[in-house]
């Protein structure tokens, strides 16, 4: 084969230009050099807001943290791969690369994808709280009356000092299919909301427990849609399981706060916390990815604070209508 020319560089971006993937090719400081001529369709509308550092554009236009911007920009070998971010109301995979003291950087769209992954969460997440719901019925509405009948039967037919550590028994029964009933569907917060749910969760466990849980709910809480408070109760009971079961904690704290666009729930505990870097899709016991998989699911923001030892502070963050 004879020896092939290379192609100028014009022809090569415009080559570029046809495929979805943009491309943009950065100095190490994040100082753009060339990029695809998708590049400029994504910023069309920002353009003159916009400096010509692709760092300092992930930094404040994305939801890359900024703490991964500082790696990217301090490493010697900087490498970012196949990591989802958010940007210009977009979801994006990202590359980052260094080559020959230039930073690659590539995104690919996936947004379409994005939106269909969270329709079948969704549809997921709404059939498990369908199959909830029934089972919680057929426990208040089937075995609750039965075991109801089978202790007033006992004590019409047993003399009261033959059949009272039967009656204790079935108290208990009773006490825990209502637990359990309530655990799976919740009526208060159907009734009365997120709020009022919590409090509820929360003063039902104080009475169980010796670990001290403190709720702190901010004023004029606004209502969400029942499936997205669903989900947020769903994750304070898998936060707060991980904090009593797994991180031995013996205060938690729980906020609510209102803002003007958005709800806010602080999990707080001072449990034994974790590292970082084994919440992982593998992780057992821990739970923290289903809690990721419900946020995501309703549009919520979740963040993961957490050390060895220094506890562990779970903060969701959902956008509400103004």
């Amino acid at each position: 084969m004879k020896k092939l020319s290379k192609l100028p560089l014009e022809v090569l971006w415009e080559v570029l230009g046809h495929i979805p993937t943009i491309i943009i090719l950065a100095r190490k400081s994040g100082k753009i050099e060339s990029y695809s001529p998708k590049f400029l369709e994504l910023i069309a509308e920002h353009q003159d807001e916009l400096d010509d550092n692709i760092l300092h554009i992930l930094n404040e236009h994305s939801s890359i943290s900024e703490h991964l911007v500082s790696m990217i920009q301090q490493s010697e070998r900087p490498s970012l791969r196949f990591l989802k971010i958010g940007m210009f109301d977009r979801v994006f995979n990202i590359n980052i690369n260094k080559v020959k003291n230039r930073i690659i950087c590539t995104l690919e769209d996936i947004t379409r994808v994005h939106e269909i992954e969270n329709k079948l969460l969704h549809a997921v997440i709404e059939g498990q709280e369908a199959e909830k719901r029934r089972i919680s019925q057929e426990l208040h509405d089937g075995i609750g009356p039965l075991v109801s009948t089978l202790k007033m039967k006992l004590e019409s037919e047993i003399p009261q000092q033959d059949n009272e550590s039967y009656i204790d028994l079935l108290d208990e029964i009773s006490t825990d299919i209502r637990s359990i009933s309530h655990a799976l569907s919740p009526s208060v917060l159907h009734d009365f909301g997120l709020e009022k749910a919590i409090e509820n969760f929360v003063l039902r466990i104080n009475d169980k427990r010796k670990e001290n849980i403190t709720f702190y709910p901010s004023r004029n809480i606004l209502r969400l849609t029942i499936l997205e408070e669903l989900n947020l109760y769903r994750i304070l009971q898998e936060g707060l399981n991980n904090a009593l079961k797994h991180a031995f904690a013996k205060n938690i704290d729980i906020q609510l706060i209102q803002h003007k666009d958005s709800l806010v729930m602080m999990i707080e505990d001072d449990g034994t916390g974790l590292i970082k870097k084994d919440i992982t899709p593998q992780s057992s016991g821990n739970g923290l990815w289903n809690m990721k998989a419900r946020a995501q699911a309703i549009g919520a923001d979740l963040d993961i604070d957490t050390l060895p030892g220094r506890g562990t502070t779970i903060t969701i963050e959902k956008p509400t209508p103004q």
